[in-house]
């Protein structure tokens, strides 16, 4: 037997005649765009809320109570603006709604009856869900965006760079280069002197870039658009005095120097007198073999030291 009920906190209120009609309506938020040179074409949405209409009458002389005891009780409902269950019995409905529209209509020579429509709507339960936001603070790249803008004294002697590639040169006051333009990649500082042109010599390492010579430092990540200010920190300074070409046999005549506990490059070349820009490098070039790919000498190695630098530089 099917009975129609509306089950509120307060109780139940049971409609006292079944409908005549029952419109079980459901509809999607679709919607309908125009394509050039396709048309209109829908666009699926999501399911809208069910609704429920009912029309019915509230007949005086066949029901338990006045007509107007139902007419109040629902209006009450609709009042309330509060969620009940709609359940229909015999036709597996049991949804939570609320009243959308309450229509009554009265009719000569029946007064004392009622017809009405009734409209109910699905009232889905929502909820707050609880969302822990994690706030992570972005640490900025070494000289990306957001970082204090570096000092060419901020680079040091045996540092690693990022070299972002571009021409290097032979020595640090020169304006042409040489070699053509370098790759970019990794490369170490192998000496500096801030005062000069070209302040800073780099050498490429293992898997790294090609340069090989002293380069701007606005190649070098981070310090793209920094001006060179003056000597600080570990600077390689000038030479004092006027480089002299050496001799044809420069390549015949050695010394053999064994490294000792801190030397460098540049404390091995000033021992000998050669104070010039470029030659720790040519040091490191003549010696590549006894280096094992470092810039700093490895302690008991020998290295082997152009013998005409005492009658250059001595």
């Amino acid at each position: 037997m099917i009975k129609f009920k509306l089950v509120h906190n307060n109780g139940s209120l049971e409609l006292p005649i079944n409908p005549d009609e029952l419109t079980d309506g459901s509809r999607n938020n679709n919607r309908t765009v125009d394509v050039v040179g396709i048309g209109e074409v829908s666009i699926p949405g999501k399911r809208k809320v069910k609704s429920w209409a009912i029309k019915s009458l509230l007949w005086a002389d066949k029901i338990p109570r006045p007509p107007e005891y139902y007419k109040t009780a629902i209006e009450k409902l609709q009042n309330d603006n509060k969620p009940f269950r709609f359940i229909v019995e015999g036709l597996g409905i049991n949804s939570r709604v609320i009243i959308d529209d309450f229509t009554c209509e009265y009719k000569a020579g029946e007064e004392n009856d009622i017809y009405y429509r009734l409209v109910l709507l699905e009232a889905p339960v929502y909820g707050a869900k609880k969302v822990k936001i994690k706030l992570v603070q972005k640490v900025p790249e070494a000289g990306g965006a957001g970082t204090q803008p570096p000092k060419p004294a901020d680079l040091k002697f045996g540092q690693v760079v990022y070299f972002l590639g571009g021409p290097h040169y032979n020595t640090s006051m020169d304006s042409v280069s040489v070699g053509g333009m370098r790759t970019k990649g990794n490369a170490k500082i192998t000496n500096l002197a801030l005062n000069n042109l070209r302040p800073v010599h780099l050498i490429g390492t293992a898997g790294g870039s090609n340069v090989y010579g002293w380069v701007d430092p606005g190649n070098i990540r981070g310090y793209e658009s920094v001006p060179v200010t003056g000597p600080t920190g570990n600077v390689a300074h000038p030479p004092t005095t006027p480089v002299r070409a050496a001799p044809v046999n420069d390549n015949r005549n050695w010394e053999w120097y064994t490294v000792r506990q801190g030397d460098t490059l540049q404390s091995i070349t000033s021992h000998y007198g050669a104070t010039g820009d470029n030659e720790a490098m040519r040091l490191w070039d003549i010696n590549k073999p006894h280096m094992m790919g470092n810039t700093i000498p490895i302690p008991g190695r020998m290295l082997r030291i152009p013998s005409h630098w005492r009658a250059l530089y001595g």
